[in-house]
């Protein structure tokens, strides 16, 4: 009877652990999301049209892609 109960409370004590590591995950994704828009393909492609037309020998820009 005591083995099971180690074991059973073995299990509780996984299960309380992930939930507690996904509750800060989720946590740490919604930080992420609620800081607004990031830098994007097109922002790229745009900042490299626009060093492209500074430079003499450009390279060519292909982030839109």
């Amino acid at each position: 009877m005591k083995r099971y109960f180690i074991i059973f409370a073995a299990f509780m004590l996984l299960i309380t652990l992930q939930t507690i590591h996904y509750l800060e995950f989720q946590d740490r994704m919604k930080s992420f999301v609620s800081k607004g828009p990031r830098f994007t393909a097109n922002d790229g492609q745009a900042l490299c049209e626009r060093i492209a037309a500074l430079e003499k020998n450009p390279q060519p820009c292909g982030y839109g892609r």
